[in-house]
């Protein structure tokens, strides 16, 4: 069994016992994927379902190199407000959708950085992993195959 293997089985622990599909909620590491060349990455976004404000750091990494550092403020979940909230923060992107070998790490007000595992069958799907804070303050990557606006082309991908 692979490294990705082994974080695949606890994100499905971890994804059963939460709300969503949140993977490595607690586990703080640097790396997850093997270099495959396969992962696109097309969003990145947060949100906070939480009653208290809190601040999130996204890095992604292209290939092994830094290619994006964000640090989004977000609001408190208001329960009288829409049924869209809580927003939703996205990262703006500043790298190329076309497959590579991708790394993304996030944290929460300054805690440990918890990477987000990209699932086994991820080859040439193009991703939009979420920073999801839940109702308890605890948080986890949610991720889901994109198909929408954040996943066309960009500066990036035509230079």
């Amino acid at each position: 069994m692979n490294r990705r293997q082994v974080l695949a089985t606890g994100a499905a622990g971890v994804g059963a016992l939460s709300t969503g599909c949140l993977s490595l909620a607690g586990r703080a590491v640097d790396r997850v994927d093997e270099a495959t060349d396969r992962e696109r990455l097309c969003v990145v976004t947060a949100t906070n379902d939480h009653d208290e404000p809190h601040v999130a750091a996204v890095v992604v990494e292209r290939n092994g190199t830094e290619v994006q550092r964000t640090t989004l403020e977000l609001p408190p979940h208001d329960p009288d407000a829409s049924p869209y909230s809580p927003p939703e923060r996205v990262v703006d992107r500043t790298w190329s959708t076309e497959p590579a070998n991708m790394a993304l790490r996030g944290r929460v007000d300054g805690g440990e950085w918890r990477a987000f595992g990209f699932p086994g069958e991820a080859a040439g799907d193009c991703w939009g992993p979420t920073l999801a804070i839940d109702e308890s303050g605890a948080w986890g990557w949610r991720f889901h195959r994109t198909v929408g606006p954040g996943a066309g082309p960009t500066p990036a991908d035509r230079g």
